[in-house]
């Protein structure tokens, strides 16, 4: 499943059986953020992926068998594909609720996790008078969510993608670096560094639509 060449989508199609469901199975304790990733892309794009619970049940045993900061890039994966089969389709729109529920839930614990380290990690500097400074002791990351025309530049009023005339198309609006710059600055250097590898895809595929 790690292979590029492997069309995952049409291999699902052809065989997505319980049996090859039962294989994944076995497969996923051994399988990183990549992998997972595009297995999952590839189970959600089956036509009936939505009435296929032994598909779905797949896919959520993914997610909840990834903890950690290798639970954050697969989030940020899924987001990636460039289309709109994203988290928030795959957990809202597609899965089953009792399955949706349980990624929400794993999320959410996770997330807890990631803020007790945090606060222990600084209860454990205050105590020790470590003096960490702000960049040490970093906050927790964050991602923004954020759309491209007529909010990081001007659609010049072009339909459809916006309607803001003030400025001239794809002219970005003042400021605008620097608000991102400011949300970039409390986090800790890795995913600042993630954050800025998004930003610059983001921005060369806007600048080649």
């Amino acid at each position: 499943f790690s292979s590029g060449d492997v069309d995952l989508p049409q291999l699902f199609a052809l065989a997505g059986t319980r049996d090859v469901m039962a294989l994944l199975h076995e497969l996923t304790p051994h399988m990183d953020a990549m992998v997972k990733a595009r297995t999952i892309d590839a189970l959600r794009r089956q036509v009936d992926f939505v009435h296929l619970l032994h598909l779905q049940q797949a896919v959520v045993e993914m997610v909840c068998q990834t903890a950690g900061r290798e639970l954050t890039t697969l989030k940020h994966l899924i987001d990636e594909t460039g289309d709109f089969y994203n988290l928030h389709k795959l957990v809202f729109c597609d899965l089953a609720p009792a399955l949706s529920e349980k990624v929400l839930h794993h999320i959410e614990t996770e997330a807890r996790a990631a803020q007790d380290l945090h606060r222990n990690r600084q209860e454990k500097s205050t105590v020790n008078g470590s003096g960490v400074s702000g960049t040490a002791a970093a906050a927790l990351p964050r991602k923004i969510l954020s759309d491209i025309d007529d909010t990081l530049y001007s659609s010049g009023g072009r339909f459809p993608a916006g309607v803001d005339r003030r400025f001239p198309r794809k002219q970005l609006y003042p400021g605008v670096l620097a608000l991102y710059r400011e949300l970039d600055s409390e986090q800790d250097p890795e995913s600042a560094a993630a954050s800025a590898q998004h930003a610059m895809e983001d921005s060369g595929g806007a600048a080649a639509a």
